[in-house]
């Protein structure tokens, strides 16, 4: 598990020790709700920004290589310079 996630389970128990347990009429009840549903629901948002995030990583050994290639094609292209 990532921290993330950790994260996720910890506002999730929170959510149901201090709005499942509160009785409907009470005051706080609905506060508590949405704020921890916001925490919940923004933590979800980051999970899925982490996620997407590792798929457009750039593969450094990809661009190692195309580097070396445009320098391989570079030189043999070279033509050193007539001695007249």
């Amino acid at each position: 598990m990532n921290i993330l996630t950790d994260l996720k389970e910890w506002a999730k128990s929170r959510y149901k020790a201090e709005v499942d347990n509160r009785p409907y009429e009470n005051i706080h009840r609905q506060t508590l709700k949405e704020t921890w549903g916001q925490i919940i629901k923004k933590i979800d948002e980051m999970i899925k920004s982490s996620q997407q995030s590792q798929f457009s990583r750039p593969d450094p050994a990809r661009e190692l290589r195309e580097s070396e290639q445009a320098m391989i094609d570079k030189a043999s292209s070279w033509n050193p310079p007539s001695g007249k």
